[in-house]
């Protein structure tokens, strides 16, 4: 599952299969009204006649695009530069650590502000940096500070835009699509992940305009995304509609407002809202709300553990090999290249997620995560740019079922009320060691050979995933009704 997790934020874009009824359809409704008026009309209309999510979905593509280039282009830049491979990976850190600073407050914000001019506001930003960044670069002005900068406003920019996307499609999409909307999601998650690699090597190779084409591209992309967050047009709610309350929520008596007792000896109510309504206002209020639904089910923190210990030594696995292909003399255009053949494996893997019901799904994602060891170990074998892309290829094989895993055992399941919060705790708990995997695979390249580096990572995936695959829940565990 190397790169292609922390990059997307480790949640999908969309629902899980028969996901109808209110704990899909988020805080608001407007799936519900879509479906309501595919009903009126005598039949449904599909995705493809379904223009807002079209637009929707060209958008976060051009988006996904932006970051899966800059994350090739950028550190090819900085080892150009410096040929240090510590200060290339540091921009993956930088980029690691905003996302993970921004994580928990991007579920808050998506729950209290519209998604989509959240998504609208964080793209111009991430296009407006890149701007920036392509007038330093022709003026020949171009310094580490302000790659570094990009790196944290592109990496900050990921939680709050991946929660907001997702919100959006819910709102957009009836419940009866979801499953095809997440399978259309994929292709565009994997597609972006896989033409990336390759664009950014081939656009950092291009020697014109001082080598300001891979920044040029990346704003133009967030620009583009920005622009159809701006033209989707979200289905009015209902005028008498009547908010959904928090399920199962138990009353915190401490929260409670005293009560006066009156003159008679008897006390008297308060004229404060009761128990259970301050309870709820604290959830809304609580940005930790969804990591604490989250890591409070056990087979949940299982699985969530287990994909987190796997994402924190994949962070540095791109890197890792853009190094081994690069002391093997391998050009940069066909280092990118065998890295979006390697992503390939994901679009590939779309037709697992068919055969997710047949499997436990703790079953599934402890297999899937125990075949990266070997993988890992084998790059550091150096047999050449094809040698290494077939073995990403492999290894990326199960991350489309793997999100589609998540989203069925977590966001399907989360409360509507703080679904935003849940979404982002996921992503923020996932790339919660990215920041530390990216620095350390740095440090190891500048420091041991990279075989050494490539085996040490392959041993620190065994050693992180012992805790998700000694807990007895998680192999026992079984797709919710």
């Amino acid at each position: 599952m190397p790169g292609s997790a922390a990059r997307n934020g480790g949640a999908p874009l969309g629902g899980g299969p028969s996901s109808g009824g209110a704990s899909s359809g988020g805080p608001s409704s407007g799936g519900a009204s879509a479906e309501e008026a595919a009903v009126a009309t005598g039949r449904p209309a599909g995705l493809r006649r379904n223009l807002n999510f079209q637009i929707l979905w060209t958008g976060a593509a051009s988006s996904n695009l932006a970051v899966s280039t800059s994350d090739v282009a950028y550190p090819l830049t900085i080892l150009a530069a410096t040929e240090s491979p510590a200060q290339a990976a540091l921009f993956a850190s930088v980029q690691g650590l905003a996302a993970l600073a921004a994580g928990l407050p991007a579920g808050s914000v998506n729950d209290r502000f519209p998604p989509r001019a959240v998504l609208a506001l964080t793209e111009t930003c991430r296009a407006g940096i890149g701007l920036v960044t392509v007038a330093a670069a022709l003026t020949g002005r171009l310094s580490m500070l302000l790659l570094l900068t990009a790196a944290a406003v592109i990496g900050f920019g990921q939680p709050l835009a991946h929660t907001a996307q997702l919100l959006v499609l819910r709102q957009i999409v009836p419940p009866h699509q979801l499953t095809a909307a997440l399978m259309q999601d994929e292709v565009r998650t994997n597609g972006a992940a896989m033409a990336g690699p390759a664009l950014g090597g081939a656009l950092h190779g291009i020697r014109g305009l001082q080598h300001a084409m891979p920044f040029l591209f990346t704003t133009a992309a967030f620009a583009l995304s920005a622009l159809t967050a701006l033209l989707v047009r979200m289905p009015r709610a209902p005028a008498h509609r009547t908010p959904t309350p928090e399920p199962a929520l138990v009353p915190d008596p401490a929260l409670a407002p005293a009560e006066v007792p009156d003159s008679a000896g008897a006390p008297a109510p308060a004229e404060a809202p009761a128990p259970a309504e301050w309870a709820a206002r604290r959830v809304r209020a609580d940005p930790l709300a969804g990591a604490r639904w989250l890591w409070g089910h056990p087979v949940l923190r299982a699985a969530t553990s287990l994909v987190m210990a796997v994402g924190t030594a994949a962070a540095g696995l791109q890197l890792a090999v853009i190094v081994t292909l690069r002391d093997q003399g391998v050009p940069a255009g066909v280092i990118g290249l065998a890295l979006a053949i390697g992503e390939g494996g994901a679009i590939a893997g779309i037709g697992l997620v068919t055969l997710l019901r047949q499997v436990r799904p703790g079953v599934f994602l402890a297999v899937t995560c125990m075949l990266q060891i070997p993988l890992f170990a084998l790059l550091a074998v150096p047999m050449g740019p094809w040698w290494a892309a077939g073995l990403l290829f492999v290894a990326v094989l199960g991350i489309p079922a793997i999100r589609v895993l998540m989203d069925i055992l977590v966001i399907r399941q989360a409360p509507p009320a703080r679904r935003g919060r849940v979404i982002a705790a996921l992503m923020t708990l996932i790339a919660l060691g990215a920041p530390l995997g990216s620095a350390g695979t740095g440090l190891l390249l500048q420091h041991v050979p990279v075989q050494a580096a490539l085996l040490t990572l392959a041993g620190a995936v065994a050693l992180g995933s012992a805790y998700g695959l000694t807990r007895g829940c998680l192999w026992r565990a079984r797709w919710p009704p």
